[in-house]
């Protein structure tokens, strides 16, 4: 004999037969496999609760906060009906540069709510979550209670709610030329900026804990990156320690984005402008006929650089073909 609890499925009213299938996987060998399923033939008469009137209230939000860190939000939501809030539903706080929800706006974080609310009391709950990589600026937090629409209310026009204060999101500024060392967890993604002018060879180098793993790096000029829209990215190197170089800078901002892989410790980051250089070739052995294409990674390429192979006897071999990205 055993019993279970089970939530009823939202907006189902009416009479209902309760059915019980035993070894409903059919995982065990049987001689007969007609008698598994029993029912009650008592009905079952479902009510739809009354309906609540959940009402999005005040938010509480620091100041400042930064992309990559954890920030708290506290917020409180009515229940303006008489009746109670029964069952559970899904809070979802966003950051929007407004205080009018839209398609632009960035999920912050999510809060489970477990009924009952009694009519004419609130509750309030606490998001501990961390910023996502959004572009620096202040963002207004808004509150959509019972996102999932799950709840019979009298007024669905109420759940919305945007804070009064707004929080202002920035990241940290490297300084050209000098190291920038913390610990950084698995998983967890970092945020900096660096200021240089037009014309400049740029080069981001990270030295990342562990060495079995790989990290990532991606730049874009005057907005923050994400893996998926960046202006370069690190992606196919596999290294624990990325290096990656805008040719030719634009003069403004450049955002970084760190992305560590499974290993937790400290790392460096620097940014430098480079010179004219080679970096690396990405073949260091072809074959002695026909063509053979190489990858050179370097900065300060342009149409007028010339690439030749030199062999040990000072035979000079041109580049039949160069492409420049």
């Amino acid at each position: 004999q055993r019993s279970l609890t089970v939530t009823l499925p939202v907006g189902r009213s009416g009479p209902f037969y309760v059915l019980v299938k035993a070894d409903a996987g059919n995982r065990f060998a049987e001689t007969a496999e007609l008698n598994n399923t029993g029912f009650d033939p008592a009905l079952l008469d479902v009510a739809l609760a009354p309906p609540a009137d959940l009402v999005a209230g005040t938010i509480s939000l620091p100041a400042n906060a930064q992309p990559g860190q954890a920030m708290e939000i506290t917020y409180t939501v009515d229940n303006a009906s008489t009746n109670a809030a029964i069952g559970a539903w899904r809070d979802t706080l966003y950051l929007s540069r407004d205080d009018v929800l839209d398609t632009g706006d960035t999920v912050f974080g999510s809060v489970d709510v477990y009924g009952p609310v009694a009519g004419g009391t609130s509750y309030s709950r606490t998001v501990h979550a961390v910023v996502p990589g959004v572009d620096p600026g202040e963002y207004k937090l808004i509150v959509r209670s019972d996102v999932r629409n799950v709840l019979a209310e009298a007024s669905e026009s109420n759940n919305l709610s945007a804070s009064v204060d707004a929080v202002t999101l920035d990241v940290p500024a490297l300084t050209l030329g000098v190291a920038t060392s913390g610990t950084v967890l698995a998983g967890q993604s970092l945020f900096f900026k660096v200021n240089v002018g037009a014309g400049e060879a740029l080069r981001f180098s990270l030295d990342g804990p562990g060495e079995d793993v790989a990290h990532d790096l991606w730049i874009s000029y005057a907005s923050v990156p994400s893996r998926s829209h960046n202006d370069v990215g690190s992606g196919e190197q596999y290294t624990p320690d990325p290096v990656l170089t805008v040719p030719t800078t634009e003069a403004g901002v450049y955002y970084v984005r760190v992305d560590a892989g499974f290993a937790s410790g400290a790392y460096t980051l620097r940014a430098d402008l480079v010179p004219f250089s080679v970096e690396r070739v990405s073949e260091n052995s072809v074959g002695n006929t026909g063509e053979a294409t190489l990858r050179v990674d370097g900065a300060r390429f342009d149409a007028n650089t010339r690439f030749e192979l030199v062999a040990t006897d000072g035979t000079v071999f041109d580049a039949v073909a160069v492409w420049l990205r």
